[in-house]
Formats: C-alpha cells, structure tokens, sequence
C-alpha cells in the first residue's frame, strides 16, 4: 500500500474489530443482501497494509455491515489512533531522550 497514514491506521482498526468479533475476512467480504462484496483476498491485503482499496468507503462498509457498527466508528477510532500517534511523536521530538 502507499504510504498513507490514514491507510495504516484504518487498516488496523478494522483488522482488530474483526478479530475481536471472531470473524474472519471471508466474512467481511461477503456482504449483506444488496451490497456488493469483495474477494476475501483483497480484505486479506488491505489488513495487512499491501493495497488501498480502490473504494475505501465501501471497504469500511462491509466491515461496518459485519460487525454491525456504523461506518462512521472505524473512521473515528483510526482517526483516533492517528492522532494519538502525532501527540505522542510530537511528544518525543519536543523532550529527546538523550
């Protein structure tokens, strides 16, 4: 995947929502009745930060439908995580650790 922080930290959540569901990503990627699914494949690789789908706001939904939770939450918490990241780095680089 291109080095994309928002990539990084979406990938993560929703890979830790889904474990935490006991789901698997064949799971996610067969979507409900209506809404198109995805190759678990492609589930597979976008977990593991190898490719950013082509639509990420359909990605996030098939996890969301899943896992039952709205959309809207996996961005909030990888949101989250990100910018927890930036405070903490922006931490370190004001106070070095010699």
């Amino acid at each position: 995947m291109a080095k994309s922080a928002m990539g990084r930290y979406l990938a993560q959540v929703v890979r830790e929502a889904r474990e935490r569901a006991g789901r698997k990503p064949y799971n996610v990627a067969s979507a409900p009745p209506g809404m198109e699914g995805a190759d678990p494949s492609t589930i597979y690789r976008f977990e593991r930060e190898e490719r950013w789908p082509r639509n990420a706001d359909h990605m996030v939904d098939l996890y969301a439908a899943d896992l039952d939770i709205e959309p809207l939450e996996l961005w909030r918490r990888a949101l989250e995580l990100w910018q927890l990241e930036a405070e903490i780095a922006a931490d370190e680089r004001a106070h070095p650790t010699r």
